[in-house]
C-alpha cells in the first residue's frame, strides 16, 4: 500500500493516507481520517473539450471494495477548485451509481476530473480522469 503524508492548514501534522493516485490535499483534507481508495471508480468524459464549455461526466462503473457496503455518496471534483464539489449525489438504499452523470465547464489546458464516492461501510473510494480543453480552431493541438 502507497501511502503519503499530507500537512494539512492546522497546528498539529495528521497523516491522511491516500492509495494508488495523487488525489489533492483539499480532497484528502475533505474526506479526512477516511483513506481514498483509488482505481475502484471509472469515469467518462471526452478526450478534448471546447475551452470554456460544459461537457458530460459520466461514472462508468463503481467496484466496491467490500461486499457488505452500498453507495451513500457521490461528488465530483475539478482539480483548479478542489475544495469545491461540481456536484453531489445522495444516493437511496436502492440506488446505484453506475451511470449517474453531471456536467462541468472546463477551463483550457489539461484538467484533472475526481469521482469520490462514500460507502455504508465507513469506506471513501475514488477515480480520476484527464481531460484536455483546447480552443475551438486549435484541434487539440
Amino acid at each position: 500500500m502507497n501511502t503519503k503524508k499530507i500537512l494539512l492548514p492546522t497546528l498539529l501534522l495528521m497523516t491522511c493516507n491516500i492509495v494508488l493516485a495523487d488525489f489533492p490535499a483539499k480532497l484528502a483534507e475533505i474526506y479526512y481520517p477516511a483513506t481514498i481508495h483509488d482505481f475502484h471508480i471509472k469515469i467518462k468524459v471526452p478526450e478534448i473539450a471546447e475551452y470554456n464549455q460544459e461537457v458530460p461526466i459520466v461514472i462508468e462503473s463503481l467496484q466496491h471494495p467490500s461486499l457488505n457496503s452500498r453507495t451513500e455518496e457521490v461528488s465530483f471534483y475539478i482539480d483548479n477548485k478542489p475544495n469545491v464539489a461540481v456536484a453531489t449525489y445522495k444516493l437511496s438504499p436502492v440506488s446505484i451509481a453506475d451511470g449517474l452523470s453531471s456536467r462541468i465547464r472546463i477551463p483550457y489546458g489539461k484538467n484533472t476530473i475526481y469521482a469520490i464516492a462514500r460507502l455504508s461501510n465507513g469506506d471513501v473510494i475514488g477515480g480520476q480522469v484527464d481531460i484536455k480543453a483546447v480552443h475551438a480552431c486549435n484541434g487539440g493541438g
